[in-house]
């Protein structure tokens, strides 16, 4: 089996799809490139003959017939490509005039059928013209400068199929005698036959690097967005800075030959300025991947190229136009590229940067590729390569997004580590709020205990215990008999069980807590014979109700049913209820004798006529309430006026 056979169709055991897919590629890689190695009927051109004039026009409309013969004698035969080197040595300030090249190709005979021409490159600053048969077929339309010269041509000779294909091709080329002159060699055959050379020439010169060049510049304005929230991270706008100049430097390799949408001069001060900055861009990122810094260098660069941009600006033409200044504004860009590729190059190494050491490493490379696409430009090799810095700065771009994409990743596991340290923090910090809130509560509880013992300790020694030591002292001394003993210990009993009572919880609710009173003291009422009418309605509950307070509460009005029994000589007591939107009153009228009172008394200010009473103002007053007194026709109406919401303290 032959070894091409046998390549393609693989080892006879393992998969086969690799192998398939190889030669696939390489199957249209063979029609895409060079369909003329398989025998195909297209007619490649290495020869011309060539005719130079001086003088013509580069803006007037072209003729619309040429007759060869009519043109001179003074042919003579070139290969092709033809390149005449741009002089570097003229005077650009010098009126050199213009110049006119004429590239006479003959067709062989026996071509047949709707043939095209596909010229791969022509490079002037200036305008082409073809013509077959002495018939205009094609005038570029763009300006001298930027007039389409990247963009292969790919012309139909024929207007019908009927019509027979030409026999002889006229190239014109009108220049400036100082611009230097350019053209490939030409393909004639049909169009199936060329069609992938056409495209693939098309998309190597001019698709691929634009669209890499918009595909960056959208990266580029993400990279934008983050570096307007991450500021300290320069980085970020350098990408964005560089992807910017990156698709600019791009356009004129699209660029059809129509005239830009802006002046011909801003256009080309644009595209030969944004190749000096971007290199600027890439260096001071380079940089700035390690801690080393070169002040003078960067200041340096910066002056050269704010130089450049300002001797290049249009409005100085008359000092030198753009094109003619371009030249040497791109070999001093290549000057300055290959001292900053060293510099950066040694900083990277001593940094130990591996980052900033793949950067420099590959911008070496820019440097023959800069020289190469330099010498392209002014025609001093083959002006059928390709223009490469659009490519290497494609790798650079790749290298540039991974550095700028490891940061990005870097800086979200940072903010992720840092979120599950602060949740670590947070939860710890809840742990230990957890546990001192535990340990308030604990003590908390411990001092309410201390409070409520003191509390009871107090209210037993005021109250029952005073009772007690005072029943105890009339006992001994023979001033009281059995019944009056008796009736203090009564009162002393009432006085311990309502303290046990307010240690009930009552839930905030008077009514109950006026309902506890009045089970333990209708007994003693009974005994005295009074009547109790209870009149009381449903109040609102009281939010501060609390063993305190509700022990407060029921000592006044102990201490009012107590004086009424004692001194009023009643037979009925009522008890009411009343409230409106802040307060809740409760009332005690009865039908005794009256109670008499020099000046009403209304809270803890007013002068007391008793201990008792001192100590129900007292209560009164710690309640943040109102006591008040009544003498009516018949008896005497006590009024306790509590509020709904109490102040704090």
């Amino acid at each position: 089996m032959p070894l091409a056979s046998r390549a393609c169709s693989g080892p006879e055991r393992g998969p086969r799809r690799p192998w398939l897919a190889a030669c696939l590629l390489l199957w249209l890689l063979t029609l895409a490139a060079v369909p003329a190695w398989a025998g195909h009927a297209a007619i490649h051109q290495h020869r011309a003959w060539l005719l130079e004039q001086a003088g013509g026009d580069m803006e007037a409309p072209p003729a619309a017939t040429v007759d060869p013969r009519t043109l001179g004698p003074a042919w003579r035969e070139v290969a092709l490509p033809f390149m005449a080197p741009r002089p570097l040595d003229i005077d650009p300030l010098s009126a050199g005039g213009t110049i006119t090249r004429w590239f006479r190709v003959d067709l062989p005979a026996g071509l047949e059928g709707e043939e095209v021409l596909y010229l791969p490159r022509w490079q002037t600053i200036g305008r082409i013209t073809i013509y077959a048969d002495g018939r205009l077929v094609y005038h570029s339309r763009g300006g001298p400068v930027w007039n389409g010269f990247n963009l292969p041509l790919w012309l139909p000779l024929n207007i019908t199929q009927d019509e027979p294909p030409p026999q002889q091709i006229l190239v014109r080329l009108v220049s400036p005698v100082d611009a230097g002159a350019g053209l490939s060699s030409l393909w004639v055959g049909p169009r199936d036959e060329l069609i992938w050379q056409h495209r693939l020439r098309e998309a190597l010169q001019a698709n691929i690097p634009f669209m890499a060049s918009a595909a960056f510049l959208a990266i580029g304005l993400f990279s934008l967005a983050v570096w307007s929230r991450r500021r300290s991270e320069t980085a970020y706008l350098l990408f964005f800075v560089s992807s910017a100049l990156f698709f600019l430097r791009c356009i004129h390799y699209y660029s059809g030959d129509r005239r830009p949408l802006m002046p011909e001069d801003w256009f080309g001060w644009i595209t030969v300025n944004s190749l000096g900055w971007l290199l600027v861009s890439v260096y001071f990122f380079t940089f700035r991947l390690h801690p080393m810094r070169y002040v003078w260098l960067e200041r340096g660069v910066l002056a050269i190229m704010g130089l450049t941009t300002l001797v290049t600006l249009p409005p100085l033409h008359w000092l030198a136009p753009v094109a003619d200044l371009a030249p040497a504004a791109y070999l001093l860009q290549l000057v300055v590229m290959v001292v900053v590729t060293v510099v950066a190059l040694w900083a990277a190494r001593r940094s130990g940067n591996r980052a900033a050491l793949v950067m420099a490493g590959w911008n070496v490379t820019n440097i023959p590729i800069g020289v190469h696409d330099w010498m392209l430009q002014n025609m001093l090799i083959s002006v059928e390569s390709l223009y490469l810095l659009p490519y290497t700065g494609m790798g650079l771009f790749v290298l540039f997004m991974s550095v700028v994409f490891q940061r990005y990743v870097g800086a979200v596991t940072e903010a992720e580590q840092a979120r599950q340290q602060l949740q670590q923090r947070l939860l710890q910090r809840e742990q230990e709020l957890s546990l001192s809130y535990q340990k308030l509560r604990s003590a908390e509880q411990v001092q309410m205990l201390a409070q409520e013992r003191q509390r009871l300790m107090q209210d037993m020694h005021d109250g029952l215990g005073s009772s007690l030591m005072s029943a105890l002292h009339a006992v001994e001394s023979g001033q009281m008999s059995e019944a009056e003993v008796a009736q203090v210990l009564r009162e002393c009993i009432d006085d311990m069980k309502l303290a046990i009572d307010s240690l009930e919880p009552v839930q905030t609710d008077l009514l109950l807590l006026l309902a506890t009173l009045r089970f333990r003291l209708a007994p003693r009422l009974q005994g005295s014979g009074l009547t109790l009418d209870w009149a009381v309605d449903d109040v609102p509950r009281l939010q501060w109700l609390e063993p305190r307070s509700a022990l407060h509460i029921l000592r006044i009005f102990q201490e009012v049913l107590t004086n009424i029994i004692k001194h009023a000589r009643a037979t009925r007591i009522t008890v009411r209820t009343a409230h409106d939107d802040t307060h809740v009153t409760v009332t005690v009228e009865d039908n005794g004798v009256g109670f008499d009172m020099p000046a009403p008394v209304t809270d803890v200010t007013s002068p007391p006529r008793g201990k008792g009473l001192g100590n129900l103002l007292r209560r009164t007053a710690q309640l943040q309430g109102e006591a008040r007194w009544e003498r009516l026709p018949q008896g005497t109406r006590f009024s306790l006026r509590l509020p709904l919401q109490r102040q704090p303290g």
